[in-house]
């Protein structure tokens, strides 16, 4: 077992990886280096009741891991570069390589992973650091958890210079509630939660616009975002906004604020070809134009399009990657169809129990709070119609059989093919603005 400690200047998070898979994650709040280092470690220890004899080694990363130049407990321990953790970890939870990583935290950090390999491409001391600072001084709360409940009372219009405030119409891609200068306006009448609003309106602002210049400048339009910002929920809507606006995914991986604990922990297991996250190898994806990339591509079509036309929502499809037999799925449900004929194989559609009710919801007109009879009809109803436009789509390639639809549930459900040798390509879709569910898609000829 490794552990990765994560020293910030405030929060410590720290996380335990067995096999190049994460177990445990916890976090603690100490200022002092070497308090925050041994308190996380014990935490670890205690909570998750584990022997201090498997721990193999310790991997310390962040603004605090200069100051521990000694081994922790006896245990082994090295320092991980801050900029190479984020990568290792933003591309493990994220499973992409090419990638743009914005890592929130006291400032902001933009990392690059992919051909050149991890690269500091850049950053801002912007970040939830600012936030606290202006708080401090031009509110009467300083806390985080203070200022976001101020900030949900707030109005942007009290504070900011709109483009509507000074233009009958937008301007290029704006739109005329756009932004025109920060705290630019300042009425008489704004409040707490007003100038709350207004600074991390700001803050966020900063780090999006920045992301999006990072993302083309890279020639992508999808941004990982990770660090303790990502779970800003208030940030979140407005890197939508942006999203909106320039045209870039902003995507937040489950586990984000652990991200660079996470690579740290992984990083002596660096040869990131075999890296595996629940069966994700990393570097490796469906190259563009193979046959491969061909095969899938009905599979996003008519998924797209099913969504769109029977659930009334719009998808967004992340990067596909290879899967192997065996891995874990992402969700608490899974829907199976097997393919059969001139070609073998499976599709698979998986999603958490609330993305299926939300979908459910849409498709009966009616409310369900689980996984209920007409949520696991409902999903299997999906994948079925999703294989039988396929199997048309295909006719050309290859004549299929479609089976009826089988149901998987429980968390960390294990799904296996073993007369399949094709490997299983996952491919993530955004649902319901920050919702994903996904669709496995192994074939093969016979």
């Amino acid at each position: 077992m490794i552990i990765g400690i994560d020293i910030g200047t405030t929060t410590t998070k720290a996380v335990s990886i067995e096999d190049g898979t994460l177990t445990q994650k916890i976090k603690t709040k100490a200022f002092d280096a070497v308090t925050a280092a041994t308190g996380a470690f014990g935490k670890m220890i205690l909570e998750n009741k584990i022997k201090i004899e498997d721990v193999e080694e310790i991997l310390i990363t962040g603004a605090g891991a200069s100051k521990i130049d000694s081994n922790i407990f006896g245990i082994p321990t090295s320092r991980v570069s801050e900029i190479e953790a984020i990568g290792i970890g933003g591309m493990f939870l994220s499973g992409m390589n090419e990638i743009i990583i914005t890592n929130i935290g006291t400032g902001t950090v933009i990392v690059e992973t992919g051909s050149r390999g991890i690269v500091h491409f850049g950053g801002s001391g912007v970040g939830g650091g600012t936030i606290l600072g202006l708080a401090k001084g031009l509110l009467p709360v300083s806390e985080f958890t203070d200022i976001m409940e101020l900030a949900k009372t707030g109005n942007i219009s009290q504070t900011d210079l709109l483009l509507e405030d000074i233009m009958d119409t937008g301007m290029s891609f704006l739109d005329r509630e756009a932004t025109a200068a920060n705290f630019g306006k300042m009425l008489d009448t704004s409040g707490p939660g007003d100038i709350a609003l207004a600074i991390i309106n700001m803050v966020y602002q900063v780090i999006g616009v920045l992301s999006v210049f990072a993302a083309r400048a890279r020639n992508t339009r999808e941004v990982i975002v990770t660090g303790n910002g990502s779970d800003n929920i208030i940030g979140q809507k407005i890197l939508s906004k942006i999203s909106i606006m320039y045209n870039t995914e902003f995507i937040y991986p489950e586990h984000a604020e652990y991200t660079t604990a996470i690579g740290a922990g992984l990083y002596n297991i660096k040869n990131l070809k075999n890296l595996k996250k629940n069966g994700i190898i990393i570097n490796d994806s469906p190259k563009k134009g193979t046959k491969m990339d061909k095969t899938i591509k009905p599979f996003i079509d008519v998924c797209k399009n099913v969504f769109k036309e029977l659930v009334g929502t719009t998808l967004h499809e992340g990067r596909p990657y290879f899967v192997e037999s065996g891995a874990v799925a992402e969700g608490d449900i899974s829907a199976i169809i097997g393919l059969t004929g001139e070609a073998r194989g499976a599709v698979v559609i998986s999603m958490k129990t609330d993305v299926a009710a939300k979908i459910t919801d849409k498709l009966t007109g009616t409310s369900h709070g689980g996984l209920d009879d007409d949520v696991v009809d409902a999903i299997g109803e999906i994948v079925n119609i999703i294989s039988g436009n396929v199997k048309k789509s295909l006719e050309n390639d290859f004549r299929l059989v479609i089976s009826l639809p089988s149901i998987v549930q429980g968390q960390n459900h294990i799904i296996r093919w073993p007369g399949i040798q094709a490997r299983f390509i996952r491919i993530p879709f955004k649902i319901f603005n920050n919702s994903t569910f996904y669709l496995s898609v192994a074939i093969e000829s016979v």
